[in-house]
């Protein structure tokens, strides 16, 4: 862990000095198939292993981590705020708006708890729920782009976006 990410600035208040003691690291895969006629894309397997410091509630942990990874799966696939030219918010109802269930969601999960204990964390601990979600942009974009050859640059990664890129560079 960075030295300049402790709290412990003042032993007495565990106050001031560093903004943060949650930097932690992470590995995310995810397996995807796409039908070239359509677009449309489908996640059979995604993992994410992270370092959570000390695994305090190792079952809680995989939750964090199957629940944070899907958020940003909804967010990278599906998620889209339309606006008017006046700013005013066109979908804001779940009829408008895009939400994965239950048949979107990869067949299967897999989560992977690493223990560096955090030596200035509670017990060990170290924040992780955010860093659940940060992964799954950039790794739905890479495997699109191993599979077709193409870069999708703008979320979210709509069916409709994959196969315009498709035809644009003519994609086989």
């Amino acid at each position: 862990m960075p030295e300049f990410s402790s709290a412990l600035s003042d032993p007495e208040t565990s106050q001031g000095g560093k903004p943060n003691v949650h930097y932690t690291v992470g590995a995310s895969a995810v397996k995807i198939e796409v039908d070239k006629q359509t677009g449309k894309m489908r996640i059979p397997k995604a993992v994410l292993a992270i370092d959570v410091g000390r695994a305090l509630n190792p079952n809680l942990i995989k939750g964090q981590i199957t629940g944070g990874l899907l958020q940003g799966i909804a967010t990278v696939l599906y998620e889209d705020m339309r606006f008017s030219d006046k700013g005013k918010l066109l979908n804001a109802s779940f009829s408008d708006y895009k939400i994965p269930t239950a048949l979107d969601i990869p067949d299967e999960i897999v989560s992977i708890i690493i223990e560096t204990p955090q030596p200035d964390g509670p017990s060990g601990a170290r924040g992780m729920g955010e860093h659940t979600m940060i992964p799954a942009a950039p790794m739905i974009a890479n495997a699109v782009e191993d599979a077709l050859g193409i870069r999708i640059k703008s979320m979210p990664l709509t069916a409709e976006k994959i196969a315009l890129a498709m035809i644009k560079e003519n994609v086989k």
